[in-house]
């Protein structure tokens, strides 16, 4: 085969399986292998307008069989293309019996822009040559179209023109809306951006104001209509809603393949809205109804509610308040800005294994007890213990000096001129006294803030972190859970969705030999509506570090080593030994982990040398400094 009949007829995904041992799965993803751990497969191999073709959605790269060479194989483009050739030489070029010729045939692009008329993402329909059709999203980053959403969540369709207009027709599709507003009537129509299948929840808001709100489905899609418009009318009771129906009895017709059957469109489009029949509050479909309560747990089960956006799953969800609290100097700060580094980056897991974060996302952290030199000082060091890749994505807001007090409306459209300009999706509030700064002891005291981050969560289409501090009245000798520990009134905490409480650890611990030292360990306690309760980790800083890393502490109380133990073990085995004897010989005392830290501490005192040895494996030989 030449180049070209390579490119077209060997099924990329048998050949990564084959050649790297990427294996994929029916729909063609697998687990990145650049950007591990990918718990959920994004890197993805598809059959693309006639010729093989991957994408990693990590760093936007991508390509054909040649560039999967260049970046698996690490070879240059000349020498891809000569393996390629090579591994190829004298096989026939023909098509694989299971590997079917399907290509585009026309692609149609549909622009979204936000409501200040900045196009923001590209909706590709594609034709394919066997009849079937497929959506492709893009998002714009810096005036260039990169695959996927990105940043940016669904929008109505022509949502920079819902201001010019009181009345809108609700479309099952693009192509229908701009066969309406082509017909130049006064007529507004747009769509949801999934169609008739689904109702992001965040698009909801977009219509508040209009006075008319007319569906007109596809023939037989009635049911999704019902929904769509119940979704409508639980939040904007005083909206008329109406339900139009096209006059065709072919299922799946939609109103453009009605309207090129009729001679004027106009006046047949005018007589379908007429005839719309109005939807009204007891209309509201059984399965999305106010009084949940009410339902049976049959119902509830085949309920369609849209599934819970987690931006750091399980502990920040988009219209989800979480409370992040400790003691003074605990690492509250830093804990938050590390939030928002991963956040922004994409990475999962999120220090633990069970907290993850599927995409990366916009962030703001308002700051108003560090200046900005210390945030640039807190950045920068975080940044040299890992590589974060943020791209634009994590701003930082301080207010250090001239805190804004949010119950006061003209520091809180401030904030909101910030959402509105960046809007992000993760919102970080530090700390929480200094935004509402009263007793907050009273009920009436915490009100006024409590609605404060009821309508930030709600209307800016965001997940809001907010840090506290725990109460100073507290006896250390007792144990209780972090939702009581919160300085004022027990609303605070009982309001959030989440919270996350950090602690030193039990000062009974303080003499206890560890691998670190005693002020280097945080325990952290979760607690979700979501969750079991509560949840329990420890978590540590090393020393000159700021990032904090899960930590093996539970393992290393009671089971720890003595100072110079591992010094002592060496001097009486005539000054050397191997890593591996040496945990086996200590394993009575300690776990393995807890044995290499020891080891790694004693090396960074000169005490002992580490060598690698030659060999499988290749073995640690740890040596007695002279």
């Amino acid at each position: 085969m030449n180049l070209q009949e390579i490119k077209e007829k060997v099924n990329l995904r048998e050949y990564a399986y084959r050649w790297y041992g990427l294996k994929c799965n029916s729909k063609g993803l697998a687990k990145c292998p650049f950007h591990g751990p990918d718990n959920h497969p994004s890197f993805a191999i598809n059959f693309d307008d006639g010729i093989w073709k991957w994408f990693d959605p990590h760093d936007n790269t991508g390509g054909t069989i040649i560039d999967f060479e260049i970046k698996f194989g690490k070879y240059s483009k000349k020498e891809a293309i000569e393996t390629l050739l090579s591994r190829f030489r004298g096989e026939p070029a023909t098509m694989p019996d299971n590997q079917e010729r399907t290509i585009v045939v026309k692609t149609i692009p549909y622009i979204y822009r936000n409501l200040e008329g900045n196009e923001i993402l590209r909706k590709e329909k594609r034709i394919l040559s066997n009849g079937e059709k497929t959506f492709i999203w893009y998002h714009k980053t810096e005036g260039v179209w990169k695959a996927k959403m990105g940043p940016y969540s669904h929008v109505p369709y022509l949502l920079n023109e819902f201001k010019n207009f009181k009345q809108v027709i609700v479309c099952e599709g693009e192509k229908d809306a701009d066969t309406l507003n082509d017909l130049d009537i006064g007529e507004f129509a747009t769509t949801a951006p999934t169609g008739a299948g689904g109702w992001p929840e965040n698009i909801t808001q977009y219509f508040e104001g209009f006075e008319r709100i007319t569906f007109l489905y596809d023939t037989g899609n009635e049911a999704h209509v019902e929904r769509h418009a119940s979704l409508l009318k639980l939040r904007f009771k005083d909206i008329s809603i109406f339900i139009a129906t096209v006059p065709m009895e072919e299922k799946e017709s939609d109103i453009t393949d009605y309207l090129e059957t009729q001679s004027d469109k106009a006046m047949a489009l005018l007589d379908i809205l007429d005839k719309a029949r109005e939807f009204k509050a007891e209309d509201i479909t059984a399965n999305i109804r106010e009084d949940y309560d009410a339902l049976t747990i049959e119902e509830l089960a085949t309920m369609q509610i849209p599934e819970i956006d987690w931006i750091v799953k399980p502990i920040v969800e988009r219209f989800g308040y979480t409370l992040l609290g400790g003691q003074k100097g605990v690492g509250k700060s830093l804990l938050a800005t590390q939030i928002g580094f991963y956040a922004s980056s994409g990475f999962s897991p999120f220090i633990v294994d069970e907290i993850t974060i599927d995409r990366p996302v916009n962030v703001l952290l308002v700051q108003q007890e560090v200046s900005l030199a210390g945030m640039k000082d807190r950045q920068r060091k975080m940044r040299e213990e890992k590589l974060f890749n943020t791209e634009g994505r994590f701003r930082i807001k301080t207010t250090t000096g001239a805190w804004w007090n949010l119950t006061k409306p003209e520091d809180y459209d401030r904030l909101k001129r910030l959402l509105e300009k960046f809007k992000p999706d993760l919102l970080i509030l530090d700390p929480l006294y200094t935004f509402c700064p009263r007793e907050l002891n009273t009920s009436g005291d915490v009100a006024p803030m409590l609605q404060i981050i009821s309508d930030l969560k709600t209307n800016f289409n965001l997940g809001l972190v907010v840090i506290h501090h725990f109460s100073n009245k507290e006896n250390p000798d007792e144990i209780r859970i972090s939702v009581g520990r919160f300085m004022g009134h027990s609303m605070i905490a009982n309001s959030a969705d989440v919270t996350i409480g950090l602690d030193f650890l039990h000062p009974k611990y303080r003499q206890t030999n560890l691998p670190l030292p005693y002020q280097n360990y945080i325990t952290t306690e979760i607690t979700t509506r979501h969750g079991e309760w509560p949840h329990r980790i420890a978590l540590e800083r090393h020393t000159g570090c700021l990032l904090f890393q899960e930590s093996a502490i539970w393992q290393d109380l009671g089971r720890s080593l003595i100072p110079g133990q591992v010094e002592d073990l060496l001097v009486a085995n005539d000054g050397e030994m191997l890593q591996k004897d040496i945990i086996q010989t200590l394993s009575s005392h300690a776990k393995a982990t807890t044995i290499k830290r020891a080891l790694y501490e004693a090396e960074k005192r000169g005490a002992i040398i580490k060598q690698i040895l030659p060999g499988k494996g290749k073995p640690v030989l740890w040596i007695l400094a002279k």
